[in-house]
């Protein structure tokens, strides 16, 4: 399960990131491309990368931070008034970290360790 997770993180984010640098490549100035200038956009996915790297590390907190963050982006991107950003970021975002969550729970306990 946290295979399934990580992956599906590592992917959103990976495909979200690369589409906010790159969605500003079709300015050009100057002959070349100004892919730098959109990377404000990029921000928020910068953001999730380092908590992919935290589900990485501590699955049940970078688990439960993700969830929040993919909350969050129902609230940043308007995402209830358009189900095409619900369906194709947030709720993927909010299902990927519970995953996380679910599955450094299960391994704790599988281990023997008690939870706190």
């Amino acid at each position: 399960m946290l295979m399934t997770a990580r992956g599906l993180l590592v992917l959103i984010t990976v495909v979200w990131g690369g589409f906010a640098v790159l969605s500003g490549v079709g300015a050009i100035a100057s002959g070349g491309v100004v892919w730098w200038q959109n990377l404000p956009n990029a921000a928020p996915w910068v953001g999730l990368a380092g908590l992919v790297w935290a589900t990485f590390r501590w699955p049940r907190i970078g688990g439960g931070l993700v969830v929040l963050f993919g909350a969050a982006s129902v609230l940043f991107f308007d995402a209830w008034t358009s189900p095409v950003v619900f369906f194709g970021a947030s709720l993927p975002l909010m299902v990927a970290g519970f995953l996380s969550l679910l599955g450094g729970v299960l391994s704790t306990r599988s281990q023997g360790e008690t939870l706190q």
